[in-house]
């Protein structure tokens, strides 16, 4: 649990039965008011920003998000499967509007990081990113572009 005046940057929490992510954080007072936090928050599921304000009494969770390293192993009608590193056995599927784009850039038997919320016992993939170096090899482009 949270309190009001420890929701800052960078901080995980969960806003409207989601994970948010802390973008802005300020904490305000006004003449004979009690202080305020005003946060601008992003949601990890949707990608949506949003304010809210947060008083003396309010408090949030802090939402349990681990970044686990995770090899893709095929694209196959839309689904794309993934298995742990340690566990090839362990595989699961996720759906390409999960994916997004970076379907794209995925190269077989290559490793990408998934961000898993855990929500109360129940473990849920929010996202999948790629690492930040990959090797590629340019198959074909304009002459001005080589």
């Amino acid at each position: 649990m949270l309190q009001y005046n420890e929701i800052r940057e960078k901080k995980i929490i969960i806003y409207a039965n989601e994970p948010c992510e802390v973008i802005d954080s300020h904490v305000a007072r006004t003449q004979q008011r009690k202080p305020q936090n005003q946060v601008k928050l992003k949601s990890l599921i949707s990608g949506k920003t949003m304010a809210a304000t947060f008083h003396v009494s309010d408090t949030v969770d802090e939402a349990d998000i681990e970044k686990r390293e995770v090899k893709f192993l095929y694209h196959n009608k839309g689904e794309f499967w993934f298995c742990d590193i340690d566990n090839p056995k362990n595989r699961f599927e996720l759906d390409s509007a999960l994916v997004g784009d970076a379907g794209k850039f995925f190269k077989e038997n290559g490793t990408v990081f998934t961000l898993i919320w855990d929500n109360d016992g129940e473990e849920k993939t929010i996202k999948i990113t790629l690492p930040i170096k990959m090797d590629f090899k340019v198959k074909e482009a304009p002459p001005a572009v080589r």
